[in-house]
């Protein structure tokens, strides 16, 4: 996924400004089932989100069910979507 930096920054920000200081707010959904070519750009949001709401968690909902998901998530194991995963968000942060 590519994101736009300036688009990206503009979106998490107007969100964390109308809703980031609320109580129940905890933080951000990002997205659920992501297939891992996605992370690079994910990771780039979620950085955005602990810059602009420090505090905040940028939550990434990951399949529970490998078997019937390998297509969608793009590789073979569970663990490798966390290792993909993890090296995105090291390298963003």
């Amino acid at each position: 996924m590519n994101v736009d930096d300036a688009t990206a920054r503009r979106n998490v920000s107007s969100l964390v400004s109308e809703v980031g200081q609320h109580p129940a707010v905890y933080g951000f959904y990002l997205i659920d089932e992501p297939n891992r070519r996605l992370f690079p750009g994910l990771g780039k949001v979620a950085a955005l989100v602990r810059q602009l709401a420090p505090g905040k968690w940028p939550y990434i909902n990951f399949v529970p069910q490998l078997r019937e998901r390998k297509q969608q998530l793009g590789t073979s194991t569970y663990p490798s979507i966390w290792t993909s995963s993890c090296r995105c968000a090291i390298q963003r942060s």
